[in-house]
């Protein structure tokens, strides 16, 4: 997890990930309860690990990063 270009969190998966028809949920638990009261901004999800270099760049470049 990063937040303004910095490293929080970081942790490992190992195993396949799950994979069904259920949306992604961000800023909600399962099932529409317990909503986060705040705001939720610059969301970015990709289909493979980034670097901490690429994050850097990408957060370097701002919003005008074309997604590759």
């Amino acid at each position: 997890l990063y937040i303004d270009g910095n490293i929080l969190k970081a942790a490992f998966f190992t195993g396949s990930p799950q994979t069904d028809d259920n949306p992604v949920r961000i800023g909600t638990e399962d099932g529409g309860s317990g909503y986060f009261n705040g705001l939720i901004d610059e969301v970015r999800i990709y289909n493979y690990v980034r670097t901490p270099e690429q994050v850097q760049l990408d957060y370097n470049a701002g919003l005008s990063t074309h997604f590759k």
